[in-house]
């Protein structure tokens, strides 16, 4: 997973994988690499969203926090995928599946 490094650093826990409650959408933020994943509560056409709690320094928070924090103009929504895990392995199966350039040259 590409954001997996964050949450190995000094001072950072995790505590538990689990499911939102069915109100929230899954969005990739716009015009962040890698794709970063923001979730919004909603209470029309929510979903259970897979997710995984960490404990972390706010210092440590501040620090590997860019903008945008929230799905914005751009943002891809995901929902479908159910979790991060299952939308980043979505990616790894279309990539696989996409043929090579010099394959196609």
């Amino acid at each position: 997973m590409p954001l997996e490094g964050q949450i190995k650093q000094p001072g950072v826990r995790f505590v538990e994988a689990t499911v939102t409650s069915p109100r929230y959408r899954l969005f990739t933020l716009a015009d962040t690499q890698p794709p970063k994943p923001g979730v919004v509560r909603t209470y029309a056409s929510g979903h259970a969203i897979a997710i995984e709690l960490c404990e972390m320094p706010m210092r440590a928070f501040v620090a590997s926090a860019r903008l945008p924090l929230s799905p914005e103009s751009g943002a891809r929504d995901v929902t479908s995928r159910l979790g991060w895990r299952g939308f980043q392995h979505s990616l790894a199966s279309t990539s696989h599946d996409q043929p090579t350039q010099e394959a196609t040259s």
